[in-house]
């Protein structure tokens, strides 16, 4: 009677270890499976956003100012017949000219507000959601591979957040770093869970 209550508490033991082993396995599959989700959504957000509003910067902006003070003074000055000095003087057309300057910075104006809006809303969002799953792999997790491998990742991500604005080649060598790195940590992940 005594050996049958040894066994069935020893056997007991071994089934809980069993489970606690198994419960464990799944929350670090969940967290590994969440990590690996926010990372490719943030990836895919900054290029959305990086996308939407390439043509917002360099020779094409530039262009688009000169445009715009060429057509201002073409259509103050339409009526003079010409540009002269003391035309250019003149508050009556300068005042032409300078309203529709104006006008035009303070459209850039709203189209800058509008971009800082959605890359808040796009961006900020996923990499809250990317750092949260990455504290759950990163504070006290066992494996030292995986948690190195995260780490790696992390950084790749914040260069690739910080390459947003940057030039093509520097926002393309980012985001192949994070890429890299997400490829990395599915490795890790996948010698982890064997």
């Amino acid at each position: 009677m005594v050996v049958g209550g040894v066994l069935t508490i020893a056997g007991n033991e071994r089934l809980e270890h069993r489970r606690e082993k198994r419960e464990r396995k799944r929350g670090r599959d969940a967290a590994v499976g969440e990590l690996l989700t926010a990372t490719v959504d943030l990836v895919s957000g900054v290029q959305a956003i990086r996308v939407a509003y390439e043509g917002r910067s360099g020779l094409r902006m530039r262009l688009r100012v000169v445009a715009t003070v060429f057509a201002a003074v073409s259509s103050a000055f339409a009526a003079a017949g010409e540009v002269s000095l003391g035309a250019l003087l003149d508050w009556r057309h300068s005042v032409r000219v300078i309203d529709r300057i104006l006008s035009e910075d303070r459209h850039l104006d709203e189209v800058q507000r509008t971009t800082a809006l959605d890359v808040t809303a796009v961006v900020m969002a996923r990499a809250a959601r990317f750092y949260a799953a990455l504290a759950a792999i990163t504070v006290g997790g066992n494996e030292r591979g995986l948690s190195e491998s995260a780490n790696r990742l992390a950084e790749a991500v914040g260069r690739l957040l910080e390459a947003i604005g940057a030039k093509r080649r520097k926002y393309q060598q980012a985001r192949l770093g994070a890429e890299r790195a997400l490829s990395e940590f599915r490795r890790a992940a996948d010698r982890g869970s064997r």
